[in-house]
């Protein structure tokens, strides 16, 4: 389950999570990933999303989104951290993180 939308909460499955006022919705959304989704395949489809939204500014989302969605279709986990952490909190807009909880 992904709480707050794109750049929100990534869940476990199997747990139990309450949503509160308190719990930092972000856009308001939830999306629930059944068991017939695959969760790396909705994770490459929002990161190739993510790239093409990107307003071309700066380097951070010119250059590092659309690698980060790269290593993602290509299932590339050890790139797609590296890119990811070269993204995080830069840029113009200091990109917003992505926390997952366990």
């Amino acid at each position: 389950m992904i709480v707050g939308g794109y750049h929100g909460t990534w869940h476990a499955p199997g747990r139990d999570v309450l949503l509160t006022h308190a719990a930092g919705l972000g856009a308001g959304v939830v999306i629930v990933l059944d068991d017939r989704t695959c969760a790396l395949g909705e994770l490459a489809r929002i990161t190739a999303w993510l790239a093409a939204q990107s307003a071309q500014q700066c380097g951070p989302c010119r250059f590092g989104l659309p690698a980060l969605a790269r290593d993602v279709a290509r299932g590339d986990i050890a790139a797609a951290l590296r890119h990811a952490g070269a993204v995080d909190g830069r840029g113009a807009c200091h990109h917003p993180t992505a926390p997952c909880a366990s």
